[in-house]
């Protein structure tokens, strides 16, 4: 019997300890950078599936063709460096297409003038020219039109007009097709459900009634 109680005992013990590491690599994932946030040169820093890439947590794969230290370089060249751009170039692009991330970076360093980046906000001025195809703007301006009749303030139609473009000129092919389920929810024609669509697909903050 008593060999019994050293069993269960034993066996209680292990998996008391198996729990306990359980939730501490659950607690050290969460503590660990995302996507976009910072790291100290070890890819421990970062998140399952990240890796660090140049002091910040990214996905494996290519790299746009010029980082955001060479961009915010260029800035300074001519004398219109701007505070924290490096962090905030890190953390607008981080989540974009790789061919936004290629044309946004070429923009700055190939590109804008000095006499550009003396008198013009330069980061505006290259997203503007990101490309933009013919069929996610007929889909943004479809979401615009439908928000107005579902009886959208001003604010919240430009939310979602600025919401829709933005992803439609930097999301990737995967972040675009959820979209999709908007394109549903019109057909449906229910403007709650479509309002609860664009707060999660396009991460608008609007409330559209029945």
């Amino acid at each position: 019997m008593q060999t019994v109680r050293l069993l269960i005992g034993l066996f209680i013990l292990l998996s008391a300890s198996a729990l306990l590491n359980t939730a501490c690599g659950a607690e050290d994932e969460t503590r660990r950078g995302g996507l976009g946030e910072f790291c100290n040169g070890r890819d421990d820093d970062c998140q399952t599936g990240l890796a660090c890439l140049d002091g910040v947590c990214d996905e494996f794969g290519p790299k746009p063709t010029y980082s955001c230290e060479e961009m915010c370089a260029r800035l300074d060249e001519c004398g219109a460096g701007q505070s924290g751009c490096v962090p905030d170039c890190r953390a607008t692009t981080s989540t974009w297409s790789l061919a936004a991330r290629n044309a946004f970076s070429e923009c700055f360093v190939e590109d804008i003038t000095c006499m550009e980046a003396l008198v013009d906000d330069v980061p505006q001025l290259c997203y503007s020219q990101l490309p933009l195809s013919d069929d996610r703007k007929q889909r943004c301006d479809t979401f615009v039109s439908t928000a107005s009749n579902c009886g959208a303030t001003d604010a919240e139609r430009d939310d979602v007009f600025q919401s829709c473009y933005e992803l439609a000129r930097t999301g990737t092919d995967s972040d675009w097709a959820g979209t999709d389920r908007c394109v549903n929810a019109l057909d449906v024609g229910i403007c709650s459900g479509i309002g609860t669509c664009f707060n999660d697909e396009l991460g608008t903050n609007i409330s559209l009634a029945d």
